[in-house]
């Protein structure tokens, strides 16, 4: 290619003017919305990113910031509406522009590292896997931090039931979003290089395709070493974080549901989080209910409450034994930020003082692993929003979980998309972990789910019941158990590498030009 040809590419003027790559990118965030649940059609994923691709590569890292800004706003503001329901505007508007910030800045590095590879004439295919690279190291970053991060627009969630997903047990979360990426940007980099493969580039292409089709096939990495038999009990109770029920309402919801299912066959109940709205631990008469129920049940209950010890409040989830009481506890290792607890209030109460202080008092952090012995059974425990949490997730597995439990508590999001967007992420992560996961609210998505993806057991939304089924167990640890924190590692390098060696770059063409002075 000449190098007039490589300076009109890169002056985009192969793509109109600037207004038209922002209606692009807004364009874009609105298809990627409807990638996610409720709609979930997993192939606009790779729409979307295309054209996002098309409308921030070969620009400058400021153009490129700003068109994938508009991209990320779009996205963000129509993925968490839900968020109103809970907090009104201000909290939706503040996260929403938060994130959509990060994936700006992302964007932007990834726009003029590629930029800097198309004025090289690099290969479209390495342009692509750069743009990939910078994609996951922002992913993993942003799952982290700030406050423990927010994981929920991961790309790789968008393909929760698409064939795709079996392949996430072998190469991991993080693989399979840059896998997804790197597809879609592919022939945006080919078309803005006017470089068009040649037939070893559509071989591989071929042989890509075919082993896809395969991947159906694969099913579960990890074979099944037992079964547990559980029932979960979704209560159908208002249960908000600001619920104005009476107290022990919520309590006597669940065990009212629970009731139809006391004599069946199971090894083991699970109730969601904050089934049980007094402090189990220190309230006498939710004890005296909890107590007279297990024991007549005769089988293990796995229950959420708050509970307190001295000075510290947790959203615990506790193991209640018949004739025992409670054995062991699990305190929520990962709150949720500006909802569980307040962060920094010193810096956010002055901006907005009646928000901040509707949390007067933040759950304190869980310091003891999930995984707990349930039925004899060495059970992983989530709450809520931890399912979002690969690290915790990976944690579990490590310490030998055979199975996850996610009690989760949706009532705060009424019928909004939050509950299935929550579930999609959790049969992502159970596909990924090679675990099946029982995913209990007390409202809305409660279902039950093998490592296979399948689902084996749910309730209707919104609705009182218990759903009882057979789960595997699983011993074996999948290959993306190790391979989803390397290639994380390896996003972040390559990301950081190439950032640094473009301040190499600008460092010593600024010392040749102060030399030729």
């Amino acid at each position: 290619m000449s190098a007039v040809r490589v300076r009109s590419l890169l002056r985009h003027e192969m793509r109109m003017d600037a207004l038209v790559r922002l209606i692009t990118a807004a364009a874009a965030g609105g298809v990627l919305t409807l990638a996610f649940e409720p709609v979930a059609a997993w192939p606009l994923a790779f729409a979307a990113l295309a054209l996002v691709a098309w409308a921030t590569l070969g620009v400058g890292f400021w153009a490129a910031t700003a068109t994938g800004f508009v991209f990320a706003a779009t996205f963000w503001l129509l993925h968490i509406e839900w968020l109103t329901m809970y907090l009104g505007a201000v909290p939706w508007l503040a996260l929403g522009l938060f994130m959509s910030l990060e994936w700006a800045l992302g964007l932007g590095l990834a726009g003029w590292f590629v930029r800097r590879g198309m004025a090289r004439l690099a290969h479209p295919a390495l342009l692509a896997a750069l743009w990939a690279a910078v994609w996951v190291a922002r992913e993993a970053l942003s799952s982290r931090v700030p406050y423990g991060g927010f994981a929920w627009g991961h790309i790789s969630w968008t393909q929760s039931y698409s064939p795709l997903l079996s392949l996430s047990s072998w190469i991991g979360l993080p693989a399979l979003s840059g896998l997804v990426v790197f597809v879609s940007v592919l022939p945006v980099c080919w078309m803005l290089t006017w470089r068009f493969p040649r037939w070893r580039a559509w071989l591989g292409g071929a042989v890509a395709v075919a082993v896809w089709a395969l991947v159906p096939a694969w099913g579960s990495v990890t074979s099944a070493q037992g079964q547990l038999r559980v029932a979960a009990v979704q209560g159908n109770a208002n249960a908000g974080l600001f619920s104005n029920e009476t107290p022990g309402t919520i309590l006597r919801n669940h065990l009212d549901a629970a009731e139809a299912v006391v004599d069946e066959d199971f090894d083991v109940m699970v109730w969601p989080e904050n089934a049980v709205d007094l402090d189990v631990l220190r309230n006498a008469s939710a004890r005296a209910a909890v107590t007279e129920f297990v024991d007549r049940m005769g089988r293990p209950l796995v229950l959420g409450s708050v509970t307190t010890r001295g000075d510290d409040v947790y959203n615990s989830v506790i193991v209640w034994l018949p004739g025992v009481g409670p054995t062991q506890v699990y305190d929520k290792r990962h709150p949720v930020p500006f909802a569980e607890y307040m962060p920094d209030r010193w810096l956010w109460r002055p901006l907005a003082p009646d928000l901040v202080d509707l949390v007067p008092r933040g759950f304190s952090f869980g310091q003891a692993s999930g995984n707990l012995d349930v039925a004899g059974v060495n059970a992983g425990v989530l709450i809520c929003f931890e399912t979002s949490d690969s690290d915790l997730v990976r944690g579990l597995v490590s310490g030998g979980a055979q199975v996850i439990l996610a009690p989760t508590n949706n009532a705060d999001f009424g019928h909004s998309d939050e509950a299935a967007q929550q579930l999609a992420i959790t049969r992502a992560q159970a596909v990924a972990a090679g675990r099946s996961v029982v995913n209990v609210s007390t409202v809305s998505s409660s279902a039950i789910i093998d490592a296979g993806g399948a689902q084996l057991a749910s309730l209707e939304d919104f609705t009182s019941g218990a759903m009882i089924a057979t789960v595997p167990l699983h011993d074996a640890w999948a290959p993306s158990q190790l391979m989803g924190p390397v290639v994380e590692v390896g996003a972040l390098l390559v990301a950081a590498g190439a950032l640094v060696q473009r301040a190499a770059l600008r460092v010593r063409r600024g010392r040749t030009a102060s030399d030729q002075r």
